[in-house]
């Protein structure tokens, strides 16, 4: 069952029930939830409630606790042999067997022998769990801004982790946004006792033997698992939305929603699919839409029902209040993904299947393939991929070939300078000359691996993807929603980190295996776009139409804990040499002519002023 979980450890003596019902309290303000299953005994006490979307009628059933003892957030799609439940084998110590579990989780159990509290984490961390330690107690909570409601955390920033994560560089460690609130690492278990912390890996990512199938058969055999990732997603009600972005992994989940769907209840509606529609504009701007893209697969695919959501405001960097949890990105109740939740809740569906992790995994684009075929004597393949790519770019093989070696072998400041000093630029480091922090310097990103195959491990276990889980659960709970994420499910990730490179990037065209595997159910539209513009293609134009507000905005930082991380004389250079619309809405048809993806340029201000208010509470 989806939902949330709450408790606390008395370290020394007895657990209060008040300091249960404070937190029960800071949980039910900011989710939508069913009736709340309480324990309390001793030194913890326990709660659960499943997540219920605000547009359902109120269950009368109280939740009865599975265990005694646990309570757990699951959502179990395949259990191994043997019938244990995860918090049963939590409980036990037997750790290594979470990982045999195809299923999104957070666990708490109570160890009554060894008098210590245990939490887990699912193997992405797809379920969120946080949790925060004082002299005489530990609290924990689904939702991290609870713990700070109920007065068990303070708000303050944790400065080093707001300046990575200013990078681009969100570390896959213990420290949240937050100060005083910790996280549990996906496929880890923490333990806590009356004087110890640890946190103990259950499962650590490695590479499987290379897949030796013919292409047609690999790219048939990553559609079956994608097929059935989707399948099992979907809940017992059929009640599902997706995400629509009109790129490939978005497109493919909800045209294999609907299928799946419509194969469990062929009298069901549909799937209703979000897509973000930006604003309109007075202007005649080339691709900053995504509109037509996703109107092509509900069109291809029976069963999608085309949901548009209108772009929020980027001012809203500047006028919004930041959520303490989550600073970037976050633009309060106007918010994107705010909408969307909050429409599914209103229609009753509880869950939305999303296409993240795709790009990591199972559709990577094949980054490092150049130098993978030139490290391994793949000299033919390195030259017939070097001519397609020039036919389909223009870009001379000699500089694409330099660019990805020296991305590789260079030290990662050098390769930085290399490309700045070409007019070239650097994402996610197009941060850096604007953050002053030492440990976001020193935590800045380093070279990718030398095949494919390293780099998709090393994006897929990074922090990014975990903080955008942990971003997008809180927000679903606020309604009731959960999300659910098909391409990391554990059959497709293994499978597609066991694709060589050449799958990846075949006759010039990125991604050759995964459109191959979907070239059935997706439009040629799709199939065939080189790049997704951007996820919000005109957030660049909604910028330089507001940029007199992000210039003030830099200027009210003088004197905040935001001029301790960030070079706020970098950042209002920026802001003022932001362009006016004209300039970029000229430069924006001048790259769609050339077929080139809009680069973010203005947009970096607003992510750097939103971070940078969120830094200036800390002095609050």
């Amino acid at each position: 069952m989806r939902g949330l979980v709450w408790g606390v450890f008395a370290r020394i003596g007895r657990v209060s029930e008040g300091d249960l019902d404070r937190l029960t309290g800071a949980v039910r303000a900011d989710a939508s939830l069913g009736p709340v299953a309480r324990q309390v005994s001793g030194a913890t006490a326990l709660a659960f409630a499943p997540l219920q979307p605000a547009g359902r009628e109120a269950s009368s059933d109280e939740p009865v606790a599975a265990e005694d003892g646990i309570v757990a957030d699951a959502a179990i799609y395949e259990p191994p042999a043997g019938g244990s439940s995860p918090g049963e084998v939590l409980r036990t110590g037997r750790y290594e067997e979470l990982g045999q579990f195809n299923a999104d989780f957070a666990l708490a159990a109570w160890d009554g022998g060894a008098r210590r509290l245990l939490l887990a984490r699912d193997r992405f961390g797809v379920r969120p769990l946080f949790y925060t330690v004082t002299e005489t107690l530990v609290a924990f909570a689904s939702l991290p801004q609870a713990l700070v409601a109920a007065g068990f955390a303070s708000d303050a920033p944790d400065v080093g982790q707001v300046a990575s994560g200013a990078l681009g560089n969100y570390a896959n460690d213990e420290r949240s946004f937050l100060r005083d609130v910790r996280r549990v690492r996906p496929a880890h278990v923490v333990e806590i006792d009356a004087r110890t912390i640890r946190s103990v890996p259950y499962l650590r990512e490695k590479l499987p033997p290379v897949t030796r199938l013919p292409f047609d058969e690999a790219a048939l055999e990553l559609r079956k698992r994608i097929e059935k990732a989707v399948a099992i997603r979907v809940p017992s009600d059929g009640r599902i939305a997706s995400h629509l972005s009109g790129g490939l992994d978005s497109s493919a989940i909800a045209a294999l929603a609907a299928r799946a769907q419509d194969a469990s209840d062929p009298a069901a509606p549909g799937v209703p699919a979000y897509c973000v529609r930006s604003r309109p504009t007075e202007h005649d701007v080339a691709q900053i839409d995504e509109m037509p893209y996703a109107n092509a697969v509900a069109q291809r695919a029976r069963g999608v029902r085309l949901v548009p959501i209108e772009a929020h405001d980027p001012a809203l960097a500047v006028r919004a209040p930041i959520h303490p949890a989550f600073p970037v990105p976050d633009a309060g109740e106007d918010d994107d993904e705010e909408r969307i939740a909050a429409d599914a809740a209103a229609r009753g569906i509880g869950v939305i299947l999303a296409g993240y992790g795709g790009n990591q995994a199972a559709s990577h684009a094949g980054r490092g393939a150049f130098t993978e075929f030139l490290f391994r004597g793949r000299f033919s393949t390195l030259s017939r991929e070097l001519r397609a790519h020039r036919a389909r770019t223009g870009r001379n093989p000699l500089v694409t070939l330099g660019a990805e070696v020296l991305r590789h072998l260079a030290p990662a400041r050098t390769f930085r300078w290399l490309r700045t000093s070409v007019g070239g630029r650097t994402a996610p480091e197009d941060f850096f000359p604007f953050v002053s922090s030492r440990e976001a310097r020193l935590g800045a990103h380093g070279n990718d691996g030398l095949t494919t195959r390293g780099n998709r491990l090393g994006t897929l276990t990074g922090g990014n993807i975990a903080q955008s889980l942990d971003y997008l659960a809180v927000k679903g709970a606020r309604h009731g929603v959960a999300y659910a994420y098909p391409l990391l499910d554990p059959q497709v990730v293994e499978f597609a980190l066991s694709l060589p490179g050449e799958y990846l990037l075949r006759d010039g065209e990125p991604r050759a295996l995964y459109r191959a595997a979907m070239a059935d159910i997706l439009p040629e539209m799709v199939l065939s776009r080189p790049r997704r513009i951007r996820p919000d293609p005109d957030v660049v134009l909604r910028v330089a139409e507001t940029r007199d507000e992000f210039r003030d905005a830099v200027e009210s930082l003088r004197g905040t804990a935001a001029a301790e991380v960030l070079d706020l004389d970098r950042l209002e250079h920026l802001a003022r040499s932001l362009p006016s619309p004209e300039d970029v809405i000229g430069e924006t048809n001048r790259l769609a002519a050339e077929g080139r993806q809009i680069p973010p340029g203005p947009a970096r201000v607003a992510r750097l002023v939103q971070i940078a208010r969120f830094l200036a509470r800390a002095q609050r």
